[in-house]
């Protein structure tokens, strides 16, 4: 079977349309439909539904085939990975996914730690993909990518997990702001605490529904019987910051960021205190290569790292 269809039929399926799935698989439109008509031809049987506006949907032979498409991409990666290993090739990649900002500084640390460590990590490849975290979680789950870093609520039982120190969740203003003189101007230094109930007429930039910050907020919120009035809900934290530097907006967004974004805040923690867990996570059951396991290392090493530097903090 040629695993080349078997990336076209996934790209249709998950990019849900053919112009959609010919973007991203660089081929023209027409390409996809003659592949498509001719691969149901041959398995005898409709795999999708044609809907309006071009949309396509799965039948349950479609999804049979979905399903079955990705464990061979699966398979064939992972003997890839196998063969790379058992050859030493001096080319090797390493997906890794991200949601924003803060994993792409992961990603840059980590890469500059093991290049410092064996120059001829130079030559390997680690290629980025960006969604939301219960996407990621998915992919990683499914041996769609190898790795990623992202905030969770609950661990999956089908990963292992490299924990970073919890972040605070606080508000932020800007340090003209009336209220400002009851928070802290000083990252990481002496940050007061109040009631989030004290702040409901602000207000409140922070991140939209769906996202892991905002489900924790969420519940926090309900948990605690306050209504925060949400004004603008942003896809990143350096948006929120944006927000609260003009003026228009409080922030509600992770403490370890913001001094590095803006110097210009005033912060305020939540009573009681709330926070935010965040890790590097890999599926348990995949393989892993050499450069993986090194990756993965070298990721421990900084957070133990992070983790020394956040207690001599503390004290």
């Amino acid at each position: 079977m040629d695993l080349r269809q078997q990336e076209y039929f996934i790209s249709i399926v998950e990019e849900g349309s053919l112009s959609g799935a010919a973007q991203k698989l660089y081929v023209s439109q027409p390409t996809l439909s003659q592949f498509l008509n001719k691969l149901e031809q041959e398995e005898k049987t409709p795999l999708m539904k044609r809907g309006r506006n071009n949309s396509l949907t799965l039948t349950k032979a479609g999804q049979l085939y979905y399903e079955s498409a990705k464990q061979m991409i699966r398979i064939r990666t992972e003997y890839q990975h196998k063969l790379s290993d058992l050859i030493d090739e001096s080319e090797n990649r390493l997906i890794f996914g991200v949601t924003a900002e803060r994993g792409m500084q992961l990603v840059m640390q980590i890469t500059r730690r093991l290049y410092e460590k064996d120059a001829g990590y130079e030559n390997r490849h680690i290629l980025t993909r960006q969604h939301p975290a219960h996407k990621l979680q998915e992919l990683v789950a499914n041996c769609e990518i190898d790795a990623a870093f992202s905030a969770y609520r609950h661990k999956s039982p089908r990963l292992s997990y490299i924990d970073y120190p919890p972040f605070e969740l606080v508000l932020v203003l800007p340090k003209d702001h009336p209220l400002a003189s009851l928070g802290s101007i000083h990252p990481n230094e002496n940050l007061p605490h109040l009631p989030l109930k004290q702040f409901e007429d602000l207000p409140i930039a922070t991140l939209y529904k769906q996202t892991v910050l905002r489900d924790i907020l969420d519940e926090y919120c309900e948990e605690h019987d306050v209504h925060p009035s949400i004004r603008f809900e942003v896809n990143q934290i350096s948006h929120v910051l944006t927000i609260v530097g003009t003026g228009m907006a409080a922030g509600i967004c992770t403490y370890n960021l913001t001094p590095n974004i803006r110097p210009d805040f005033a912060f305020i923690g939540l009573d009681p205190p709330l926070y935010y867990s965040t890790a590097i996570y890999y599926n348990k059951s995949a393989y892993r290569t050499r450069f993986f396991q090194d990756f993965l290392n070298v990721a421990k090493e900084l957070v133990q790292e992070e983790s020394s530097n956040q207690l001599a903090k503390e004290t």
